[in-house]
């Protein structure tokens, strides 16, 4: 991901997008404020990547156990397990902007 002010080039960790998962950012090198542009195609592959990464398995998993409070830790789980991951890949990629 790239700071729009100084045009540092600064690595996503996973810590920095659990904190702040609004997408709002402090570049490393100028202490610039910035957050990512959205986009229609970000939001379809955010919502594509919730059902097949969340959605679905916990459904799957309260649609074999009958409980809804197993399908939900399970929804968690892939949540962390899964859908985080591949939002950290997206975003990586995506253009900032100044704030």
């Amino acid at each position: 991901m790239e700071c729009p002010h100084c045009h540092h080039v600064q690595k996503l960790t996973m810590l920095a997008y659990y904190r702040a998962p609004s997408g709002r950012r402090t570049c490393t090198s100028c202490g610039g404020r910035f957050e990512f542009q959205q986009s229609v195609s970000n939001v379809v592959t955010t919502l594509l990547a919730a059902t097949f990464t969340v959605y679905a398995p916990a459904l799957l998993v309260y649609w074999f156990s009958h409980s809804i409070w197993i399908a939900a830790l399970s929804g968690v789980a892939c949540c962390f397990l899964f859908y985080f991951p591949i939002g950290r890949f997206f975003d990586e990629r995506r253009k900032t902007k100044r704030l």
